[in-house]
């Protein structure tokens, strides 16, 4: 709920390096919250891969030890190396992500 943590989430990735290893060619950096195709995206651009403001940001929030946090995910190869590729990043602020891999009725239940 603190944007402060939302950001250091952003800032720990090198979100053009995580699509290439998740994806190759077939994964875009999202440039929106919105994708290309729905009617008033206006890309933003990506956030700065910068892990020490990212552990700045930690700590101004409150958790500069880091936090734990556990991620659902269907069964989708491509999303779930982007998740452990996401997940390995995190590792380097102090953020653990636990991932749970689920089958598509399960995913869509959670």
């Amino acid at each position: 709920q603190k944007k402060e943590v939302r950001l250091a989430m952003a800032h720990a990735v090198d979100w053009e390096a995580a699509c290439e290893v998740a994806g190759g060619l077939t994964v875009e950096a999202a440039q929106s919250a919105l994708a290309s195709t729905v009617f008033g995206y206006e890309p933003q651009g990506i956030y700065e891969y910068d892990p020490e403001l990212s552990k700045q940001l930690l700590a101004e929030a409150g958790y500069a030890d880091g936090f734990e946090v556990t991620c659902i995910e269907e069964e989708i190869p491509v999303a779930v190396r982007m998740l452990e590729t996401i997940q390995a990043y995190f590792a380097e602020v102090g953020i653990t992500m636990n991932i749970e891999v689920v089958d598509t009725p399960t995913w869509q239940e959670a």
